[in-house]
Parts: C-alpha cells; structure tokens; sequence
C-alpha cells in the first residue's frame, strides 16, 4: 500500500496532436456544434434538449437540464472560439438563451432538474439536483469569466443572469 499512495515523481511530456487527429477533433467539434445549433431554436425555446434519438419517430426529447444548460452556453463560446460562428451570432444566441433562462420558474433561485422546452414548464416530480445544479453554476461561472472577452457582457441586454 505504501508503493501505491507515494507521489509519481515520473513526469510525462505533453503529447501534441498530428495534423489528422486535429481535424478528427474539429470534425467532433463541429458535429456538436451542429446539434446545438439545429436545437436550439425558437421552438425550443433557445434551450437544448436532452438527448437525440435516431431511431425513434420523436427525434429529440423536448426536455432539458441545468446542466444541458450550461453547455448549451459552452458550446456557444466554443463554436465562436473555433470559428464555426461570427461573435454577432454567438451574442444572439446567449441573449436568447439567458432571456429563456430568467423565464424558467425557480426554487430560491435554483433551477429545477428537468423542463419542458417548449412550454418551459418544470416536470414532475419537481427537485432540484445537486449536480446538475453544481454543473450548471460551474458552468455558468466559467461562462460569465469568459464573456469578458470581445466585449461580450456589454454587448448583452441586461437581465438577471447576464450580470
């Protein structure tokens, strides 16, 4: 047990990717960035549903969490980052989430764990969730940090969670 709990003192390089595995992750960047973009709509309220189902006739799930929140804005800033959208498009895209995002009904503040997209109605049973509200406030700190950048938090309409 003594072997196991002692500090690795062996330190590993950091591996850079080759030119074929940085188009492999760009392409998974932007295949992601494609379902967000797609569903995060006016139907759905600029929120992200849950999860895709290809091989049902009901394609998208039309709930969502604080967490499918919260990388619904990472994405945004993502797709911005590497270029897959204009800064003007990444700004229309987080004032209209956070205008459906002050819209959601609350418990002190907290976000319930699942809603509706399209009626942005809490499901039942209503509760809130530790970690997906964890994720989401990690998130949304990470969020408002780098939206200093560019100008980004001047350029968004003031509501509550753009502060």
């Amino acid at each position: 047990m003594y072997n196991i709990s002692k500090p690795n003192k062996e330190k590993k390089s950091i591996q850079k990717l080759n030119k074929d595995e940085i188009e492999y992750v760009k392409k998974i960047a932007k295949d992601t960035w494609s379902f967000f973009s797609e569903y995060m709509n006016k139907e759905n309220n600029y929120l992200p549903p849950d999860n895709f189902q290809e091989s049902r006739r009901q394609k998208i799930v039309p709930r969502t969490s604080a967490t499918n929140i919260g990388l619904g804005f990472l994405t945004i800033i993502s797709a911005y980052d590497l270029g897959f959208i204009t800064l003007d498009i990444a700004i229309d895209y987080i004032q209209k989430s956070l205008e459906t995002v002050e819209k959601l009904e609350k418990w002190n503040g907290h976000l319930f764990n699942w809603y509706n997209i399209r009626t942005l109605k809490p499901l039942t049973p209503r509760f809130i969730s530790t970690v997906d509200s964890g994720n989401f406030i990690r998130i949304y700190v990470y969020f408002k940090k780098i939206s200093r950048r560019d100008k980004v938090r001047t350029r968004i309409k003031k509501c509550k969670y753009a502060s």
